[in-house]
């Protein structure tokens, strides 16, 4: 899986896409200034946005 934020634009973990999606765009709709998560440096919301039309592509794959 490759997105945003993440590792080198790699995903590692998700639980639930459908509940993920939902948060990124709730977040979007919020607009904040800066986001700050819990792993990484702060960014800014545009970056966020922009990986926007990107989240429909994201394929979930199993745990080896």
């Amino acid at each position: 899986m490759n997105g945003f934020p993440s590792r080198r634009r790699t995903i590692i973990w998700i639980e639930d896409l459908q509940q993920y999606k939902e948060s990124w765009k709730r977040i979007a709709e919020l607009d904040p200034d800066t986001l700050y998560p819990g792993h990484g440096k702060p960014f800014k919301t545009e970056d966020l946005k922009k990986y926007l039309p990107y989240l429909d592509r994201i394929k979930l794959r199993p745990l080896k």
